[in-house]
């Protein structure tokens, strides 16, 4: 659970990020940094500079730069000494360094997740042909923290069919594109987590500038003084990793006491009760689903409820319906599993699980759930009571919306923490999730900080879809900060613009807005992925295409391909010729492709009933009508979470999501 790497105090190191087989950014004047014994000098040799020398502060941290001439794509070594001490790095090439970074888009590996019924097109062919020995790969492993890490997890692999399997395929088939096409060696450092908010890769001193999270940095400081017991008191506790919990081929009890919880004739009257309506008594309160002002407990919590039974029903075909269930659940019939959604993914819609007459029992019966909840709030809906029904889909007993209920473990750092029997868990002001502000960059960009890169790439997004009209300065508070600390300038930030799915809420739209607005920032870039989701997967399949239009701007930006078309039309402005619509566009291209038939575009009147719009491609413009609106003001299109996008240019680049008006005129 201790968090940070030991060390001999005084021995002669560099920082994690220097290791063997690296990427130094090429041309550039690359920061180097370790720690030695206080006050003494520190020495860097390279074959193509003369030997530098720095010295060690009274802490014993040094600190210089190096520069880098222009990549011959030939390896070269670095040695660091210090009185006794050498540090040999080998197979050094000079290149250009880029970070991945973002949640589960970016993170979902070359040979996906099977587990959780994610895969990746083509997966087996593409990793036995990723023999390019000239990209180097590294992984930031996962922490999060109250306080910014000096020290990270990692090491430089040679790409290969070995090594890339587990690797961000957005990322790698970004650096791929660039690596063909710039014939340079590419470093790629991917610092990605699954389910990650914007809000936690944000440096702490720009939190400040956000509404709702003024008091943040200050609630971090507190926090960071709570952890020391705090992180006592889970070290002394049974862990299980996430992984063998959730998504596991088979049911896992946390351990042995767990066992009778299920059981019909254990006494439960010790436990405490709670109603659906007070479920944050259970799993917290959050802030506007960040779970910041409030607190956030998240974990493995065991419910249970007793019912009667007197009916003679013989019958294979009932069902138990519990409504929907965040995150997580595996649930009991006295004693006996009849049901289990605890992969990633399975908890979308109703729980419902088909029992037969032969599970219930003559009088008391007992139902045991066991909720994990991954983050922010979960547990049973409110309003939503459990019931059995009949094969016939008719209420057959109606149950209480109160149970019985025991904490179990609290999840922290995708770790399990078994807690005892008698143990109440301990509160920390700002509980750590996948919600907390700054915590990733704590732990996972600073220590990387001042390492010289080239940009950034970005996907990210789904996990703010609720809360999406505090993502217009939340997102650009992540790459600004970064920015800020680095100290690089405005280093190139591009990012992926969330595509379809059919899961999203309808928030999801002004989500995609926000991206397509934060193009007004400096150094910027977006690739619309909206042709390319799954109406069923929230991953999407084709991480090819995504990777390839992000290094499209790249090309075109930052690698002199000036003649490149690295976007697809972006809405101009739109102009009313009577019942028509007139819609133009930047970065047509060669053209808009007017091979497709047009769909998904929706206008108004002042009444701001959206229809259908016919719509026709003119000029390079689009023409909109429909019969229903006479005199339109608002136009809009591909507006809803999941749709089959039609309008291109003739690269072959999809047009973003755009509307005409905001939600105060709507």
């Amino acid at each position: 659970m201790s968090l940070g790497c030991s060390h001999q105090k005084g021995e002669l190191r560099v920082a994690d990020i220097f290791t063997d087989h690296m990427v130094l950014q090429q041309e550039a004047d690359a920061p180097i940094w370790g720690w030695a014994r206080p006050n003494t000098a520190v020495t860097i040799a390279t074959p193509w500079s003369d030997q530098i020398r720095t010295y060690s502060n009274d802490s014993g941290k040094w600190k210089t730069t190096i520069r880098t001439p222009k990549t011959d794509a030939q390896p070269q070594w670095l040695k660091i000494s210090s009185v006794d001490s050498t540090i040999f790095l080998s197979d050094v090439l000079l290149g250009e360094v880029w970070v991945g970074s973002g949640q589960s888009n970016m993170e979902m590996p070359m040979n996906g997740w099977i587990d959780r019924g994610d895969s990746l097109y083509d997966s087996q062919n593409e990793i036995k042909n990723a023999n390019y020995p000239k990209i180097r790969l590294f992984r930031v492993k996962k922490v999060q923290t109250y306080e910014s890490l000096e020290q990270l997890d990692g090491s430089w692999t040679i790409c290969a069919p070995e090594t890339v399997p587990n690797f961000s395929a957005v990322l790698y088939f970004f650096g791929r594109e660039l690596h063909e096409n710039i014939e340079t060696p590419i470093g790629l450092i991917d610092a990605s987590w699954d389910g990650s908010s914007a809000q936690a890769w944000v440096a702490p001193d720009y939190l400040e500038k956000i509404q709702g999270f003024e008091k943040a940095k200050d609630k971090l400081t507190l926090t960071a003084r709570e952890f020391g017991p705090f992180n006592d008191w889970v070290g002394e506790m049974k862990q299980i990793p996430r992984d063998e919990l959730i998504g596991a081929a088979a049911f896992r009890f946390e351990s042995d006491k767990t066992k009778p919880y299920a059981n019909l004739n254990y006494n439960d009257s010790v436990w405490d009760t709670v109603y659906h309506t007070n479920l944050s008594k259970v799993f917290g309160d959050d802030f506007e689903g960040y779970d910041f002002e409030g607190y956030d407990i998240n974990g493995v919590v065991w419910f249970r409820q007793e019912f009667q039974y007197s009916e003679d029903i013989r019958s294979d075909s009932l069902a138990l319906f519990l409504g929907p269930i965040k995150h997580l659940n595996s649930t009991f019939l006295n004693g006996k599993l009849i049901g289990r959604k605890e992969h990633w993914g399975s908890n979308q819609g109703d729980v419902v699980y088909k029992i037969s007459s032969k599970e219930l029992k003559k009088g008391k019966n007992i139902l045991a759930v066991r909720v994990i909840d991954v983050w922010g709030t979960a547990g049973f809906k409110k309003g939503v009571t459990p019931k059995i029904l009949n094969d016939q889909n008719e209420e057959l007993i109606v149950l209480q919306d109160y149970w019985k209920f025991k904490r179990s473990a609290i999840l922290f750092n995708s770790t399990f923490y078994v807690i005892g029997d008698d143990e109440q868990v301990r509160e920390l002001s700002l509980r750590m999730t996948v919600f907390t502000p700054s915590s990733m960059y704590n732990g996972m960009i600073a220590p990387l900080i001042p390492f010289a890169i080239k940009g950034a790439v970005w996907y990210q997004g789904e996990t703010n879809v609720s809360r999406s009209f505090l993502y217009k300065s939340i997102f650009p508070a992540v790459f600004n900060s970064w920015r800020s600390h680095w100290g690089q300038g405005d280093f190139p930030f591009y990012y992926a613009q969330l595509s379809s799915y059919g899961g999203f809420s309808h928030e999801v739209t002004q989500l995609r807005e926000a991206q397509l607005f934060t193009l007004k920032e400096k150094n910027v870039g977006m690739a619309v992925t909206i042709d390319i989701g799954d109406n069923d997967k929230i991953h999407t399949h084709n991480k090819q295409d995504v990777g390839k239009r992000l290094a499209l701007w790249a090309r075109a930006k930052d690698y002199g391909d000036t003649s490149l078309v690295y976007s697809g039309p972006l809405y101009k402005e739109v102009t009313f010729d009577g019942a028509h619509a007139i819609i133009s566009f930047d970065h047509v291209g060669s053209g808009l492709d007017t091979t497709k038939k047009l769909v998904h575009f929706e206008m108004a009147g002042s009444d701001k009933v959206f229809y259908p719009a016919e719509a026709h491609i003119v000029n390079n413009q689009v023409i909109a009508w429909t019969d229903q609106v006479k005199t339109p003001i608002f136009v809009r299109y591909a507006w809803l979470p999941y749709v089959e996008a039609n309008l291109f240019n003739l690269e072959g680049l999809p047009a973003a999501p755009f509307r005409n008006y905001t939600n105060h005129e709507e």
